[in-house]
């Protein structure tokens, strides 16, 4: 990777029309940061993006089988294989997609924080205790240097480096607009709209690890039952729940098929898009 080069930036309006939604102002600061590539080779670091998150990019085809449509992954840790990705539940929600780390191992995610600027400066935060501690660094130059560019970038996005936390926090959940409702599912993601889209029944504060696999139409039968209802994000949550616990072995057709109407009837379009990219990749049962 050459030591430094500069790019034209992003075009925002073209990024918003492929994605079918609003980014916020710090990732498209990040996306230009991811394709910038700025080596800092000689800061002993593999990119000013790596430094300034703790991430490596990834491509589309790099996404492991199983990734949830609502995970928009950004890049990796390099670290056992777990990724780090945008939590999109509705476009129409606006700019509040928080960042989570997914274990495709797992098949769990955990949130950074309640909203995308909250995630984004914990994330950050990691990274620039790893800088400081002068992780990757070859000389005490390089090591300043990358502190220096790291601290500028930071700083370029509003965040003061020695205020960001420095640990990711345990069992959080995203923030919920008024009216609406935020039901776990065994990925640790959720599914999250409209209260009126849910059964009244429904188990809002189940934890990820009180959920087992099943068979297929245990997530399916109430799936269809809740979609009569107009129920659908109940409908979303049952199906959700099986597509972590069967995405190992291949998505059954009967699963992503009702998924894909859900997401529809949703308003969804944008996950029925990433549902089918999904199924593109790594096929169905």
């Amino acid at each position: 990777m050459p030591a430094s080069r500069s790019l034209p930036a992003l075009d925002r309006a073209a990024i918003e029309a492929e994605l079918g939604f609003g980014v916020p102002d710090a990732f498209m600061k990040l996306l230009n940061l991811l394709k910038s590539g700025d080596g800092a080779v000689d800061c002993g670091a593999d990119s000013l993006f790596h430094a300034t998150t703790g991430l490596q990019s990834l491509l589309p085809h790099d996404m492991p089988p199983g990734t949830p449509p609502e995970l928009f992954l950004i890049g990796s840790t390099g670290l056992d294989g777990i990724n780090c990705g945008c939590v999109i539940h509705d476009p129409h929600l606006g700019q509040e997609y928080p960042l989570a780390l997914y274990d495709p191992s797992a098949a769990r995610a955990d949130y950074l924080g309640l909203d995308f600027r909250r995630s984004l400066g914990t994330l950050m935060g990691i990274a620039w205790r790893e800088v400081c501690r002068g992780t990757n660094v070859r000389s005490d130059d390089s090591h300043k240097h990358l502190m220096e560019r790291v601290r500028a970038v930071i700083e370029g996005m509003r965040f003061d480096p020695d205020e960001l936390p420095t640990e990711a926090p345990l069992g959080l959940r995203p923030r919920t607009p008024p009216g609406w409702r935020f039901a776990a599912t065994a990925d640790g993601l959720g599914v999250m709209a409209p209260a009126t889209m849910f059964s009244l029944n429904q188990p809002f504060d189940d934890e990820p690890e009180s959920f087992v696999r099943m068979e297929i139409d245990a997530y399916t039968d109430p799936a269809r039952a809740a979609a009569k209802k107009n129920q659908h994000a109940t409908a979303l949550w049952h199906l959700r729940n099986g597509y972590t616990f069967w995405a190992a072995d291949g998505l059954p057709k009967s699963l992503t098929d009702l998924m894909a109407d859900t997401y529809h009837a949703l308003g969804r379009h944008y996950l029925l898009t990433r549902l089918a990219q999904e199924t593109a990749l790594h096929g169905e049962a």
